[in-house]
């Protein structure tokens, strides 16, 4: 993880810690490791540092990931107004061999569930995370406690994921 800044090499040692993704790999070089499926669900946190194809390439392509991530939002501002990424990379960067752009899902709902463009696989692992400050301070964690409480919880329960959640404050 050398070559980052130390917060951000600390985020994803942890987070390849809790998924225990190094350790399985490292202990099964010689043999198949199976896919593990992994969704990231936050904002510029995991977006800017592009922390679900980090993960991806560090894990020697066994995990096999999608996101949902806008910069700047909290949880209820993602589920809200999902990813705004069709608006902004639709590039010719962007266009992935089979034609589509690589955008990641639209939405969480997308993302969890499938939508008209892609099924979603059964996922292992949900990386969340909440604007940065939000869990810092009592009013901003209620607000986050409670999108957390009524629609995450529930949408995670039903896709059967274990949440993993980076704590930023």
């Amino acid at each position: 993880l050398s070559g980052f800044p130390p917060f951000i090499s600390y985020i994803l040692s942890l987070i390849t810690n809790l998924i225990g993704i190094e350790e399985y790999v490292m202990s099964n070089r010689n043999s198949r490791v199976p896919t593990i499926n992994v969704a990231f669900a936050g904002n510029s946190i995991q977006y800017f540092n592009d922390c679900p194809r980090f993960m991806e390439a560090i894990s020697s392509n066994s995990i096999n990931q999608n996101s949902c991530l806008r910069p700047s939002a909290t949880l209820k501002k993602l589920l809200k107004y999902g990813n705004g990424m069709e608006s902004i990379w639709a590039t010719e960067n962007a266009l992935s061999d089979n034609g589509e752009y690589d955008i990641g899902a639209l939405n969480v709902t997308a993302l969890f569930y499938g939508d008209n463009r892609h099924s979603a696989p059964q996922w292992d692992y949900v990386v969340i995370n909440d604007r940065t400050y939000y869990p810092a301070q009592n009013k901003t964690r209620r607000k986050s406690l409670n999108v957390l409480q009524k629609v995450y919880a529930p949408m995670l329960a039903n896709i059967g994921a274990t949440p993993v959640f980076i704590a930023t404050h």
